[in-house]
């Protein structure tokens, strides 16, 4: 029986910039047909007053709003996502959209590389550290060293546990009660000159993750175990535990947690050999990455860290992607599927700059992968490190 589209989450704030190709929003990632009997969804964006959206950007049928907004679309917008299905009843959802003025490029001045996308962290989780030089750098980076200052755009201070440096790291753990969506802007100054350069993006901080839902019945628990200990009375039955059912929540949570990728050398044959150990440029810190032979892998280095983020794991999948790269395998990925992807995308990166592509097997890229090329390159272009 066909059933109207779910509201997965909410679809957070977005910022984009006139004459500049904003970071696609893709709505499937927030809005879901409940069933196969449902059929495919279908979406169309206006505006709340019914308005077509701003002149430049479009919305696909599958959902992908992207395009580039026109001069003179300056403004702040409530868009609306309508989703439909074979229910015959829509869903409606909306979210802002900020666009910023162009922004003219004067010598001597902070050049800006690309819009810091909308930033998602939950309450009590480790953020970054993001590296905010990547969005803005100096026109002449040998020479000049720039300095970041980071407030809300309402004047208050950014939310307590999140801090930005003065070098441009963006990291920190949100503290308790800081769940909401927050409007920031970046302020980027060449002290040599004093000339700025400014930008804004959202940060979005979400609920706590807590297993199962039910923060209650593990503290609970524990209290039990302890108490018995201390008692020298035998412990409680784990089997209201065991049986309890995982939700999604928590198998994507440990998935992203725990997340490991093995690239495989699909023409070798042997069996994997014994580890070791490859120093890899660039590396997360949190990620030991290995050479068996016929593949090498990346796993987490401490599985239960609060230090290591997904940042890490995207990282370690790009350096994994260079390393094989350099080898010339044909390749087969395994493991969590971001990594597969941030992987992948590394490796057309290289075959465009490079001219030798990478044979890949049962690897099946999607809209939003042949995006994400499309704005590592032109952010290559940018750096001056394209071909």
């Amino acid at each position: 029986m066909a059933s109207p589209p779910i509201l997965a989450e909410p679809i957070p704030p977005q910022v984009a910039m006139e004459s500049v190709e904003c970071s696609p929003i893709h709505c499937r990632d927030y809005i879901v047909s409940p069933n196969e009997e449902s059929g495919p969804l279908r979406f169309f964006a206006e505006l709340l007053n019914g308005a077509p959206i701003p002149y430049g950007l479009v919305c696909s049928t599958d959902g992908i709003l992207s395009g580039v907004p026109e001069v003179g679309t300056q403004g702040k917008y409530e868009i609306q996502i309508v989703a439909e299905n074979d229910s015959g009843t829509p869903l409606e959802v909306k979210f802002t959209l900020t666009i910023l003025a162009k922004q003219e490029e004067r010598l001597g001045e902070p050049v800006l590389i690309k819009l810091i996308p909308n930033i998602m962290i939950n309450e009590g989780a480790a953020l970054g550290p993001i590296d905010l030089k990547q969005y803005i750098r100096a026109s002449d980076p040998e020479k000049e060293k720039l300095h970041f200052t980071a407030e809300l755009i309402n004047g208050g201070v950014f939310p307590n546990g999140i801090i930005c440096t003065s070098t441009g790291i963006l990291s920190g753990i949100p503290a308790k009660d800081t769940v909401g969506n927050y409007e920031a802007r970046l302020i980027v100054e060449n002290p040599a000159n004093g000339a700025k350069r400014e930008t804004q993006f959202f940060l979005t901080i979400k609920e706590r993750i807590e297993m199962g839902g039910e923060p209650q019945f593990y503290t609970g628990l524990k209290k039990q175990i302890w108490d018995a200990l201390e008692k020298n009375q035998p412990v409680p039955e784990f089997a209201e535990l065991f049986n309890r059912q995982l939700t999604a929540v928590e198998i994507y949570y440990l998935m992203q947690r725990f997340a490991t990728l093995t690239i495989y050398d699909v023409y070798n044959l042997e069996r994997p050999g014994p580890l070791k150990l490859l120093s890899l440029e660039e590396a997360s810190p949190h990620y030991n990455i290995y050479d068996r032979g016929s593949c090498i892998v990346g796993t987490p280095k401490e599985l239960f860290s609060h230090e290591r983020t997904l940042e890490d794991a995207l990282m370690t999948a790009k350096v994994m992607a260079r390393e094989v790269y350099k080898r010339g395998w044909t390749i087969e990925f395994v493991g969590f599927q971001k990594m597969m992807r941030a992987g992948w995308v590394e490796l057309q990166v290289l075959a465009e700059k490079h001219g030798n592509p990478l044979n890949i097997l049962h690897y099946y890229p999607t809209d939003r992968d042949v995006k994400l090329i499309m704005e590592e390159l032109q952010t290559s272009m940018n750096m001056g490190k394209a071909p």
